[in-house]
């Protein structure tokens, strides 16, 4: 999306470098890690059973962000471990963005990682 746009032969319709600069792609980690953490504390309030709008909406691009099924393109021992406490849907964008969210509120410090190989 943004090659295209930036490309645009008329320069009233380009994006200027400040407008760019807010796409996602050009994001800090910082900022991209707190909106997805946002993002899923988002479609954790939404209603399930009916689902509302945003989870359907969400979920009718799961082909696209997913593929046919992410837990097999995560390494296994990431994914064994992340089943510990819970289980995934690999067809669900939803279960992604939370497996994310998981990993970065309950991932232990680097400090005691350090101590338990000691």
């Amino acid at each position: 999306m943004i090659g295209t746009v930036v490309v645009l032969n008329m320069a009233n319709f380009r994006p200027n470098a400040s407008e760019v600069l807010e796409h996602p792609y050009f994001w800090s980690e910082k900022r991209r890690t707190d909106f997805i953490l946002e993002f899923s504390d988002r479609l954790n309030q939404e209603c399930r059973d009916p689902p509302s709008f945003v989870v359907q909406h969400v979920e009718s691009a799961a082909l696209e962000i997913c593929g046919l099924d992410w837990t097999r393109v995560i390494d296994d021992a990431f994914m064994k471990d992340s089943r510990v406490n819970r289980s995934y849907d690999g067809t669900k964008v939803n279960d992604l963005i939370r497996l994310i969210r998981n990993k970065v509120l309950f991932r232990p410090s680097r400090a005691l990682m350090g101590a338990e190989k000691s």
